[in-house]
């Protein structure tokens, strides 16, 4: 079917049948991602964290772009995995006692500040990045990263505890991917 579509892409368009291999990865992407982007909606729906939802997405998926970070092999074992570990934050989120808050937010800015900084961006294994690439993502990295704490110190001033301890998560997921890639590197070099 999406071998269709990007057959009809290519007649409708300037693209050639050279490009059919990248469209077709595109659109596989795209629709991995909808599918991603839905389902944890709709959990976040059924709790009633809709808002908290948009915001875990957009943190996690901005920093994650550039730092990088744990990738499986199957698909399918991804998106179980990915929908998983995001289910799991946003119950966190919505259970954590936020007498806690200031507490819970030191402890990951303490241990995902450092990671962001010192380990992005990591390569993964089917992806590797040159130089120039490597400088690119890491600054990008870094200029998501200080406005992902600027954020969270903002929704602390407005008093917006449940907003700061998602933002805080999505953070926290992203370094939490990046250092389980940085561990997994070093088992295989160890062997």
């Amino acid at each position: 079917m999406l071998n269709r579509i990007v057959d009809q892409i290519i007649k409708n368009s300037n693209y050639t049948a050279a490009d059919k291999v990248i469209l077709l990865y595109g659109l596989t992407s795209l629709l991995k991602l909808a599918a991603f982007i839905i389902t944890v909606l709709l959990f976040g729906l059924f709790v009633g964290l809709v808002i908290e939802v948009l915001l875990f997405i957009i943190t996690f998926s901005l920093l994650r772009t550039y730092t990088g970070g744990f990738h499986l092999d199957n698909e399918i074992y991804c998106y179980l995995f990915s929908c998983s570990i995001s289910f799991f934050a946003l119950l966190l989120i919505k259970y954590i006692d936020y007498n806690m808050t200031i507490f819970v937010i030191v402890i990951v800015l303490l241990n995902s500040v450092p990671i962001v900084v010192l380990f992005s961006p990591i390569e993964a294994q089917n992806k590797s990045l040159n130089e120039k690439e490597k400088i690119i993502y890491r600054r990008k990295a870094r200029v998501y990263l200080f406005w992902i704490v600027g954020f969270i110190f903002l929704f602390i001033f407005l008093s917006l505890y449940r907003q700061a301890v998602t933002v805080a998560m999505g953070l926290q997921l992203v370094s939490f991917m990046m250092m389980f890639n940085v561990l997994n590197k070093y088992k295989r070099k160890c062997k």
